[in-house]
């Protein structure tokens, strides 16, 4: 009797399995385009408004193409303000064809703007959108105060590393005077400006794409013939990590699998005082040569997002995160925009440095790295 059921389990199993396919037609002719906006104001800032047409899935295009013909209406605390004019010219796209065919394909590139009059801290905009063949859309922001700092510290110490000559922590701490009365949302970033003198970064010690030389390697200050000379740039890894609870709520170590945490955005969510006490590192790979000028200018900057701002770019890094992994559940991208697709968001910023070194000095002349590049790389244009 098991052997007939066994039997009778196994004629019918093709069939349960046959049974979970589902073909769905796309009814692709049913595809609606919506307008999409996108701005992010800041306090003392023009509006710039960029609104464009959604792309169909199966678009292969490289572009958007700029609505024309819009109407754009502004609305500041609730009482109209202006119509913004629209500005744009004909940008060329490049499509790759098979047999290395290039077809260039010409595009409406613009934007909409009041230069009239300029974003308020504070105060809450809206904007209303339509145009003919499309559904009309709106939305709205208030631009938040900026967030108020205390104390910054920051301290450089030098570890062992596997790969780099000269590796240093910078271990950080940030006083921030946090407005409990009601919800806010932070963005915190690290700048790290360096001053190197001439020599040191035409002779190597510095990663160039043309020069060959490593960035990671170190210089021996003996071997430096210094000069009148000082070149400033932007280092060009700025991660942020951190144990702080505040800080690594909507950190991204578990699905990055690292132990590692590296932060930007956060909340007051855990901010349980009025001056909150931020514990971060950050990391640098060159050491600085004090006797010939050289410094280092840490910048620790933080954001104060709206609302829907911060909910945009953390669904955004949410759904970078989970866009390459099959095991993720897809994330969709946050839109403030009613009707429409976008974000219409607003921001604020202060920021406080820590300099190691002296800057400026007055027997030294400072470049920056374009200069640089010209005077000393011209085969590199």
């Amino acid at each position: 009797m098991r052997t007939i059921i066994k039997i009778i389990s196994l004629l019918f199993l093709p069939v349960f399995f046959f049974s979970c396919e589902k073909t769905i037609e796309f009814k692709e002719k049913y595809v609606q385009p919506k307008i999409v906006v996108n701005a992010i104001i800041r306090p003392g800032s023009h509006f710039i408004i960029k609104i464009e047409s959604s792309r169909h899935i199966l678009d292969e295009s490289t572009y958007f193409e700029s609505l024309t013909g819009a109407k754009v209406l502004l609305y500041e605390n609730g009482e109209f303000v202006s119509e913004l004019d629209y500005i744009g010219r004909i940008d060329t796209a490049y499509r790759y064809l098979a047999y290395g065919v290039e077809k260039k394909v010409p595009f409406e590139n613009g934007y909409y703007r009041d230069t009239s009059r300029v974003a308020k801290a504070g105060s809450t905009y809206r904007l209303e959108v339509s145009k003919e063949g499309f559904e009309p859309v709106w939305c709205e922001t208030t631009v938040p105060e900026p967030v108020q700092l205390g104390d910054f510290t920051c301290e450089m110490e030098k570890e062992l590393h596997d790969y780099y000559d000269d590796y240093y922590l910078l271990n950080m701490n940030l006083e921030i005077l946090d407005d409990r009365s009601e919800d806010n949302f932070y963005r915190l970033m690290v700048y790290k400006y360096r001053g190197t003198e001439l020599d040191t970064r035409r002779k190597g010690g510095y990663y160039s794409p043309y020069g060959g030389h490593s960035y990671y390697s170190s210089s021996d200050s003996d071997s430096i013939v210094p000069t009148d000379t000082i070149v400033y740039e932007l280092e060009y890894r700025n991660d942020v990590f951190s144990n702080d609870p505040a800080l690594t709520l909507y950190g991204n170590s578990e699905i990055l699998e690292t132990d590692e945490s590296t932060v930007e955005l956060f909340t007051d969510e855990l901010l349980n005082r009025d001056v909150y006490n931020l514990s971060f590192w950050g990391q640098t790979y060159r050491n600085i040569n004090y006797e010939y000028g050289e410094y280092l200018d840490v910048i620790a900057v933080v954001e104060t997002l709206s609302k829907e701002f911060f909910l945009f770019n953390r669904s955004l890094e949410q759904h970078d995160l989970a866009q390459d992994n099959p095991f993720a559940e897809p994330v969709p991208v946050y839109s403030n925009v009613k009707g429409g697709l976008g974000i219409f968001g607003s921001v604020s910023m202060k920021g406080i440095g820590h300099l190691f070194g002296e800057y400026p000095l007055e027997d030294k002349t400072y470049i920056d790295i374009t200069t640089y590049q010209q005077l000393y790389q011209p085969y590199s244009y």
